[in-house]
């Protein structure tokens, strides 16, 4: 039997931390590592919310952790969210290989019975086939929920397990290799010099870097993305620590004398190695650094023996030129039905029609509380 503990301290998962990684590395699942969750809920948690980590148990034996945020919103509906939002995106639970389903169950039978009961619940990006949200959605009592399917987009994939990463070359468009290797001979030519780093010293030192790349990157695509910061830089630290010693980061760099051209950041779990952060300097766009950082990682990564490598999320049309897999990804959310327990007036609300009258009400508040200053600001003096 599977029994479920609900922590909002994070110093109670310290001794669980060996544990929840195991369960990461044998599902394959880099960016759900303990070693980036936790220093992100320290640093990068939005203001007003509070951690909420469920861990699954049977006798002494971790077999699966969720770990979230509780944001108790306005008019006392309470929503919960996969931790890792705006900058690891696609945090998963993690469950003993083969028992998801299992497990998912237990973590849904005790959401109903915490405080408050969650009102929506939404995971982060995941594989269409994941186990994790059908599994709570079947296994809710009472009323289900609605299961809702918010975006759906590409998931791409490098198959090294056939060749590495010269026999994964062989089986790309001959004229994208030799593209590569023309933008890697200009690049030397410039006195640059494409490396790969994975000892924690030689990334830290660089983190700076990546944080100043990944920002110029982003300004030029102008796609909204978070804005990294000192809080950011803090994380990256911390992460960079815990997962150096163990050789599942790296970070690979087009420098001279002090000047970076590119970097990308690499995380991996089990056989399976991910392109995280990545950005490069637009003066040297010609040069395609994006791209050859990205390739300096895939070559790390056969190197080290991984059998896939993860572009990440989304279809970019650079990707499939790259790839030779791709998988479905979706962002669900459960949405709570029913009136028990009853922490809102607005759970008698259907659904749909929740966010605006929500919002209407708070537009009412709003101009009585503006017109309660003024008449309280108008009397005689």
């Amino acid at each position: 039997m599977v029994d479920v503990e609900v922590h909002s301290d994070l110093d109670e998962l310290g001794v669980l931390l060996p544990q929840w990684d195991r369960l990461v590395v044998a599902g394959e699942r880099p960016r759900s590592a303990p070693a980036l969750v936790m220093p992100w809920y320290r640093h990068l948690a939005a203001p007003g919310t509070s951690p909420r980590v469920l861990t699954a148990w049977e006798g002494s034996e971790l077999v699966g952790v969720l770990p979230m945020t509780l944001l108790k919103r306005r008019f006392n509906l309470a929503r919960y969210e996969i931790a890792g939002s705006a900058v690891l995106n696609a945090v998963e639970p993690a469950g003993a290989p083969g028992r998801e389903s299992e497990v998912a169950g237990a973590f849904a039978r005790a959401l109903q019975r915490t405080s408050p009961v969650p009102d929506t619940l939404r995971f982060g990006w995941m594989e269409r086939t994941s186990p994790w949200s059908d599994a709570m959605w079947r296994a809710w009592g009472g009323t289900r929920p609605n299961l809702q399917s918010l975006a759906s987009c590409p998931g791409l994939r490098v198959s090294l397990d056939a060749g590495g990463y010269q026999g994964w070359l062989a089986r790309r468009d001959k004229g994208l290799a030799h593209g590569v290797r023309r933008r890697q001979r200009r690049i030397a030519e410039e006195g640059f010099v494409i490396a790969t780093h994975d000892d924690a010293a030689g990334i830290t030192a660089r983190l700076p870097a990546v944080v100043r790349q990944y920002n110029s990157r982003r300004k030029a695509r102008q796609d909204g993305g978070v804005v990294f910061d000192e809080r950011v830089l803090e994380m990256l630290h911390e992460s960079v620590i815990a997962l150096s010693d163990q050789g599942r980061i790296w970070l690979t760099t087009i420098e001279r004398d002090g000047e970076c051209m590119g970097v990308g950041l690499s995380v991996a779990a089990g056989k399976v190695a991910t392109g995280w952060i990545a950005g490069f300097d637009e003066t040297w766009s010609r040069f395609a650094p994006g791209i050859c950082t990205l390739f300096a990682g895939i070559e790390f990564a056969a190197s080290r023996g991984y059998a896939e490598y993860d572009l990440g999320i989304g279809g970019q049309a650079y990707k499939y030129g790259i790839a030779d897999r791709e998988v479905p990804l979706e962002l669900v959310e459960l949405e709570r039905r029913g009136l028990w327990p009853l922490q809102s007036p607005f759970q008698l609300v259907p659904l749909r029609r929740r966010p605006a009258l929500i919002a209407g009400v708070d537009r009412c508040l709003k101009q009585a509380r503006a017109l309660r200053r003024r008449t309280e600001g108008g009397g005689p003096g």
